[in-house]
């Protein structure tokens, strides 16, 4: 079996190691052949992962934004160029849209984004350019579960959550995300926990990250007593970063280190 995997450049963090981990996969069965169709810059970060039983082709035109799908959602002449001479059984897109293209291949789409089905974190945000361009990405990814031939989801959840929404998937299938419980088990070392206890969160700064939410539990916890450290990393809107940190001095928390969100 052949399957074109379409990673793009790779999109956001969480996306970048979905993808990472599918490829390590591959060598489980060598019997599978997978070319993965993405730009220069995420070749050269998931070069380490590669089995035996995968190739690479780099195409800078796999990279699509917003704008691409609202021009018309397709994919560039030299990808669907190599995916035509690839001749794949399956065209895997994993970043939960399927750009036209590929009507002759079987498709298959990676929802690995919870907010695409979840109407209620999509409501928390405020109105403005990020809440658009996120109601036009789920609109694709929406469009992209109803047509294609399998969709993929990361979790029971998911699909649970697919299924209350209404929300029909031809043949949903669950890959559940990370290793097997026996291999992590095996693969895992402990750690005893110091005092203070360092927490550290990386992500960007949006509100269905639920920032805010975990700097009020790390408030409750100081309050009974924990010695607890959180370091927030990550960027985002001017208006998120401001409300955290008003959230921050709010509950009486100390910002160590202005830039870094070291709270204590």
């Amino acid at each position: 079996m052949k399957i074109a995997v379409f990673a793009g450049d790779g999109a956001s963090g969480g996306l970048k190691g979905y993808i990472k981990g599918f490829l390590s996969a591959c060598s489980v069965d060598t019997s599978v052949n997978v070319s993965v169709i993405c730009t220069s810059n995420y070749a050269e970060y998931i070069k380490e992962s590669i089995a035996e039983n995968v190739k690479i082709i780099v195409a800078e035109s796999s990279a699509l934004r917003l704008k691409d799908y609202i021009k018309g959602n397709s994919l560039s002449s030299e990808v669907i160029k190599i995916i035509n001479e690839d001749k794949p059984d399956i065209v895997y897109f994993m970043n939960s849209v399927i750009p036209r293209g590929t009507e002759n291949y079987v498709n298959i789409v990676g929802m690995h984004n919870q907010l695409y089905i979840d109407k209620e974190q999509l409501r928390r945000q405020k109105f403005g350019k990020t809440l658009i361009s996120l109601y036009i990405q789920r609109h694709f990814a929406l469009k992209s579960i109803k047509k294609a031939d399998a969709v993929v989801f990361d979790s029971n959840h998911s699909l649970k959550q697919c299924c209350d929404n209404r929300i029909s998937a031809r043949k949903p299938i669950v890959a559940l995300f990370g290793v097997e419980e026996s291999e992590r088990n095996s693969a895992g070392h402990k750690k005893e926990i110091g005092n203070p206890i360092e927490l550290l969160y990386i992500s960007t700064i949006f509100p269905y990250k639920n920032q805010i939410d975990l700097v009020k539990g790390i408030s409750i916890l100081k309050g009974r007593g924990y010695n607890i450290k959180l370091h927030l990393v990550g960027s985002g809107p001017q208006e998120y970063v401001d409300e955290l940190k008003i959230e921050i001095q709010n509950l009486g928390l100390i910002q160590c280190t202005p830039g870094l969100n070291t709270l204590k």
